[in-house]
């Protein structure tokens, strides 16, 4: 299978500074919108919205709305008013803070090879800034030819998380339809990139200072220059390169990642049929929001509030005609769906040690821990989602 390649992008494929562009961008930025809020009281604002992002655990509202909802109002703005404002400067002044980056030497040709390979290659880069201003970084990388073939670009109007959460590159795969192989995210930044990597279960190749160092403290799989990257993939056991989503903090991630990952099915049409007799996307939909509701959530309470509790059969396959799963509104069930996953994750994300150790009786007559009830919704998730894509791209 080929592998997923998670690439992140300051640092990595862009020569960007933070210390130096970071600085250079408010002040552009507050400039430009001078005339509708004063500049200090814009910048803090601003910073206060992206902290705001970078705290969302929440799969029901993207990283734009968690930044609209803080910069907009506590400046007293109307975004409707102002939006066209901040759209030309990413037009016409954003390009500008191009000379405060540089290129990076073979950053073109690795991103060509991997591609070439037939590979699918992410940027992963971490989701603050709006899709117009990382696509002027990409160009300012020298990779606009290759935007077409990249299989995502994370933007904050698209995803619902933020480095370092290990919940970003769930999301990333779930948006991918949870590819099936190796996976490897490919950064600088050890916490960002490393740490995130490996809290989610996933492999990582380290770019040290200089090609050089030792990823000694930081759970890098691999670690070197860019140069070093494809050579260390080739020499690779593919399968040591495969997610392991068993932990509990790789799960939690992934159930997070599940509902907002199926927003990238927008825009595509959801009625459409594999074959003759398979489901479409809407009717998988429905199902992912009817047994979280009805089966998953029920269970996990129960196997919390009592002692070894021995759980009763469902029988849903004919909920599809039942329910008239076909007729629903795919979007409205999305949300139901993603309500019920935050409801099982109220249950979940205070839960001490020893209750994800808690038993149950399955009704095949298996004793379950939580952790591998878990690990179950977890795995139908992915399952769904890519049943869901293979409906949409049949």
């Amino acid at each position: 299978m080929s592998p997923v390649l998670l690439m992140d992008l300051d640092e990595t494929l862009l020569d960007n500074r933070m210390e130096s562009f970071l600085p250079a961008y408010l002040q552009a930025l507050s400039a430009h919108l001078a005339a509708h809020t004063e500049p200090k009281r814009m910048v803090k604002t601003l910073l206060a919205g992206t902290e705001a992002m970078a705290r969302n655990l929440r799969p029901d509202r993207t990283l734009q709305e968690t930044f609209d909802a803080v910069f907009f109002p506590v400046l007293g703005l109307e975004r409707q008013a102002v939006q066209p404002v901040i759209d030309a400067f990413y037009v016409d002044e954003f390009p500008k803070l191009c000379q405060v980056t540089r290129p990076i030497a073979g950053a073109v040709e690795l991103v060509n090879a991997a591609l070439e390979r037939g590979w699918q290659v992410v940027i992963a880069t971490n989701p603050l800034f709006p899709e117009m201003a990382i696509l002027h970084r990409l160009d300012w990388a020298g990779l606009t030819p290759a935007l077409d073939k990249l299989a995502l670009v994370s933007s904050y109007q698209a995803f619902h998380y933020a480095k370092p959460h290990p919940e970003f590159v769930m999301e990333c795969l779930a948006r991918l339809g949870w590819p099936e192989g190796p996976v490897v995210m490919v950064g600088n930044d050890l916490e960002n990139d490393i740490a995130c990597a490996a809290q989610a279960g996933l492999a990582s190749f380290w770019i040290t200072p200089d090609g050089g160092g030792s990823p000694a403290g930081a759970a890098a799989t691999g670690h070197g220059a860019l140069k070093d990257l494809l050579p260390w993939l080739d020499a690779a056991d593919a399968k040591t390169l495969e997610p392991d989503f068993s932990s509990q903090r790789a799960l939690l991630a992934a159930l997070r990642a599940g509902p907002a990952g199926l927003t990238s099915l927008a825009g595509r049409d959801l009625q459409k049929r594999p074959a003759p007799g398979e489901w479409n996307a809407t009717e998988t939909l429905c199902h992912l929001r009817d047994v979280e509701a009805e089966v998953f959530l029920p269970r996990l309470r129960r196997a919390l509030r009592e002692d070894a509790p021995v759980l009763a059969g469902l029988d849903s396959k004919n909920w599809p005609e039942e329910r008239a799963y076909a007729a629903q509104d795919p979007w409205a069930v999305q949300q139901a769906f993603t309500a019920a996953r935050m409801e099982l994750l109220a249950e979940l994300d205070s839960l001490p040690e020893d209750a994800w150790k808690r038993t149950m009786v399955h009704p095949s007559g298996s004793q379950l821990t939580v952790l591998e009830l878990v690990g179950r919704i977890a795995a139908h998730d992915r399952n769904h989602a890519r049943q869901a894509l293979a409906a949409v791209c049949s």
